[in-house]
């Protein structure tokens, strides 16, 4: 029951964030922030890295969001959004000079 709590409750978050409810954007980016910065620890093995990538994807889904068109699928678009500046991330430092 609680999952679908949550669930829902992120998806009336989502949408409000998108008619431009900026405490509704903070309060989504607040219960999220966190896993993303897990997930990306996970996989970059770095903090600073990991907050950097955090930082980033926070960027690109602020300015992706109004785009969403389902928002019970938040959190697997959001994830993608990390998993790919996790990517980046790992190609850049492969390539720096």
């Amino acid at each position: 029951m609680r999952d679908l709590k949550e669930r829902s409750f992120n998806e009336w978050l989502v949408i409000e964030s998108q008619r431009g409810e900026v405490d509704a954007f903070n309060k989504l980016i607040e219960s999220w922030e966190q896993r993303y910065f897990l997930y990306a620890m996970n996989r970059l093995k770095s903090r600073e890295a990991a907050s950097d990538v955090t930082q980033d994807s926070l960027i690109s889904i602020s300015k992706g969001l109004s785009k969403l068109s389902d928002p019970a699928s938040y959190p697997k678009w959001s994830f993608r959004i990390v998993e790919r500046r996790c990517v980046v991330f790992c190609g850049y430092i492969i390539w720096k000079p």
